[in-house]
């Protein structure tokens, strides 16, 4: 299981299933129960890069696109729904995360550790922007990334095992430590 969120709404825990090919729930006793997409998730691709937020389920994959499941629609009613295309979506991620106070997504790109922040129009579909780079170095996969409360976004580099704590709450200066 991947691209694992966690729905404040619900209080369950979702990400992508591989072996099922489809969105996971699991309860607080960490049951993991299968649901079913009614349409709108391309066949025979898995996900690993996924978020939740505002009762909403967040998937990304490159070259496929961006996806969001209404989480709010009822188990046997989740469509998904593309709001960015595979021509748009370009970067090499292994993960990303909502800020929580504020609903901005964020992501630091595998090929140059850039820092990107995700937009979305009147209409849902989304866009990405460069905020700059991370200072972090070599070769990186951040298999984690995700935020406290008090706005600092942290991201795990899954060849070195070291973390990374970024200060986003100044993001014309933002600082990685």
């Amino acid at each position: 299981i991947n691209a694992v969120g966690f729905n404040e709404t619900d209080r369950y825990i979702y990400g992508w299933n591989k072996n099922a090919g489809t969105i996971t729930r699991i309860n607080q006793a960490y049951r993991v129960e299968d649901l079913t997409v009614q349409s709108g998730l391309p066949a025979d691709k898995s996900f690993f890069v996924g978020d939740v937020f505002d009762n909403t389920y967040y998937l990304y994959l490159k070259n496929t696109g961006m996806f969001k499941v209404d989480l709010s629609q009822g188990d046997s009613n989740l469509v998904a729904t593309r709001i960015m295309s595979a021509a748009d979506a370009t970067l090499t991620l292994t993960d990303f995360a909502f800020y929580p106070e504020t609903g901005e997504l964020f992501a630091v790109e595998n090929n140059n550790n850039d820092l990107y922040q995700f937009t979305f129009d009147g209409s849902g579909n989304a866009s990405f922007e460069r905020k700059g780079p991370t200072s972090v170095t070599g070769q990186t996969t951040f298999g984690a990334q995700y935020f406290d409360k008090s706005g600092f976004m942290y991201i795990s580099n899954n060849k070195g095992g070291k973390i990374y704590r970024l200060d986003l709450r100044n993001l014309s200066s933002f600082s990685t430590t």
